[in-house]
């Protein structure tokens, strides 16, 4: 029975006993390939020899260039070295070469464009934030795109267009269940070649509860990008949740949950007649707020009533509303001795307000500022407000904030409250932060 000659059923590209000619064939072949491959190499070699003298004429001689006459060259020498013929190179090795030649133009102009490509996500990613996603520019992403918050994660483009179009209020569920979206953009930055990090700050209204409660997260987005710079993977950490001396760590999806119910079932603060600010960190134990520059009116005090009642007549004489809180400054001068001031925001930001007519009130301008805040109900008296202002600083350069100036130089403390209010009181400590060691462009 006569078997195939290769095993598995296929014919093999020769099929010959290997006789006596044969072999002396097969010996020439070889001899002649040997001697095909070793002329293709000099030639070749002598090529990439001329090619690299001209980039490094003193690294490389040329063939056919005597050591003596080339010890002396360089680059202004590189005409005189003996040019290659390319027809010289086989057919094939010229193909390989072009080949290769046209490879490293496509990676240099990849590389090239990756800045466009970075500026245009960029550009398209503050579009999105400001018109929270609407539309979603899908051109910009993978369309296996994946998103991982400390609540929820999925996969695919489509997906992410549905759950920001539900928080905006543009799906069924959406439409009954939230409100007052929008999402705040602070600053984008390139963290390495292929990965951004965005800051902001995020709030929607949940209308399922009669309270309607308000919710903010602020944190921060790590975008990961694929080969073509688009947005392979988005990681969102909570400023609330994922933040911890100073870093952004993995939390359990319980640890998220929590957040946002405290945030549904916490008391909600009216903050109408105060004055404005941009929530830029909604931290564990302190808020980071960016306060406008605004005008207003201060007076040095002894004590809290003799401050109200010198702001109160001015602003009622100059018939101009005022905004909450009453924020006081304590401070320390050279000689120890301890100075109060006491200062009432007026509506009408950067406006100029009339003169006083008693000496002991001065109209200010207050320069914007970002301050951290945290919020007490307890009274404000010297030791609570040096002991917290001492704890928020603790805080904040635990997570890598700077706050300028020695600690007891100077103490900011707010009221919101009338002064003998029997409610509840919302006092807080507020620290200045350096302008330039915060990551917000404020």
């Amino acid at each position: 029975m006569a078997t195939h000659p290769c095993p598995g059923g296929i014919s093999p590209l020769y099929s010959f006993r290997p006789t006596q000619t044969s072999r002396k064939h097969r010996i020439l072949h070889v001899c002649l390939g040997v001697a095909l491959f070793s002329a293709l190499f000099l030639t070749f070699r002598g090529k990439n020899s001329a090619r690299l003298a001209t980039t490094a004429p003193h690294l490389t001689r040329p063939r056919g260039v005597a050591p003596s006459r080339f010890k002396g060259l360089r680059g202004g020498d590189v005409h005189k070295f003996p040019k290659v013929s390319v027809s010289s190179v086989s057919p094939r090795r010229r193909n390989q070469y072009m080949a290769r030649s046209a490879a490293d133009e496509a990676v240099q102009t990849v590389n090239t464009g990756a800045p466009d490509k970075l500026e245009e996500l960029k550009q398209c990613i503050t579009r999105e934030y400001n018109s929270f996603f609407d539309p979603l520019e899908p051109a910009f992403y993978n369309k296996e795109v994946e998103f991982i918050d400390p609540m929820t994660s999925f996969q695919g483009i489509e997906k992410y267009r549905k759950n920001v179009d539900m928080l905006a209020g543009r799906t069924l569920l959406g439409l009954f269940a939230f409100t007052d979206a929008d999402l705040k953009l602070h600053n984008i930055s390139q963290t390495s070649e292929r990965s951004l990090r965005t800051r902001w700050t995020l709030q929607f209204r949940f209308k399922l509860l009669p309270w309607k409660p308000l919710c903010i997260f602020t944190g921060v987005s790590d975008y990961t990008l694929d080969e073509q710079y688009k947005v392979l993977s988005q990681k969102d950490y909570w400023d609330s949740v994922n933040l911890e001396g100073g870093e952004y760590l993995k939390k359990g999806t319980l640890e998220g949950l929590k957040d946002f119910l405290n945030q549904l079932f916490q008391p909600q603060q009216s903050h109408v007649g105060e004055l404005s600010y941009t929530l830029l960190r909604r931290a564990k134990g302190y808020e980071v707020r960016a306060y406008p520059g605004f005008s207003g009116a201060q007076v040095e005090y002894n004590s809290r009533n003799q401050a109200w009642e010198g702001l109160g007549k001015y602003f009622s004489e100059a018939k101009i509303e005022f905004l909450k809180p009453s924020i006081m400054e304590a401070s320390k001068s050279s000689n120890g001795e301890l100075s109060k001031r006491m200062t009432w925001p007026a509506i009408g930001q950067g406006a100029s307000l009339p003169m006083p007519s008693s000496s002991s009130v001065k109209v200010i301008n207050v320069p914007p500022t970002v301050y951290a805040v945290l919020t007490t109900s307890e009274p404000l008296t010297e030791v609570t407000v040096s002991m917290y202002s001492t704890d928020l600083r603790k805080q904040v350069e635990r997570d890598g904030l700077v706050v300028p100036g020695p600690q007891d130089k100077s103490l900011i403390f707010a009221q919101f409250d009338e002064l003998y209010s029997l409610s509840e009181r919302r006092n807080e400590i507020w620290l200045p932060l350096s302008s330039s060691e915060h990551p917000w462009p404020f």
